[in-house]
């Protein structure tokens, strides 16, 4: 089953934090990762093949969602602002994956909302 959490606003109150992650049913917050476990950080990925050729190596239990453009590096935009296709990353390439998804954005809440909703209609429609 997968599970949707967050990176935590550090700017914001931690009270907060878990106060807005309960009553939007986020299941987790990230302030750190258990050591040995592949966090796979989708905003890094050069493009679709480099994504399958990490997964090959390891197929995580833990992902970083946030978009981005594929001519930069490092850049966390809000889901629908860059150029990835999440329809393609959850039903091509992590095909099959029932781990944790951490929404890596930094923004409003209603915003934050938006993009978990965006991304469980892809898995209710698996």
């Amino acid at each position: 089953m997968i599970e949707y959490g967050r990176s935590i606003r550090w700017f914001n109150d931690y009270r907060d934090e878990i106060a807005f992650s309960d009553l939007h049913k986020f299941s987790f917050m990230q302030i750190w990762f258990m050591k040995g476990e592949l966090l796979l950080d989708i905003a890094h990925i050069d493009d679709y093949n480099h994504l399958e050729k990490i997964i090959k190596v390891k197929f995580s239990k833990c992902i970083h969602i946030a978009d981005k453009h594929f001519n930069v590096k490092h850049e966390h935009l809000p889901i629908g602002q860059g150029e990835l296709d999440f329809e393609v990353v959850f039903n091509t390439c992590l095909k099959g994956y029932t781990g944790k998804i951490i929404f890596e954005v930094v923004d409003t809440d209603e915003e934050i909302i938006k993009f978990k909703s965006l991304i469980q209609r892809i898995f209710e429609s698996r």
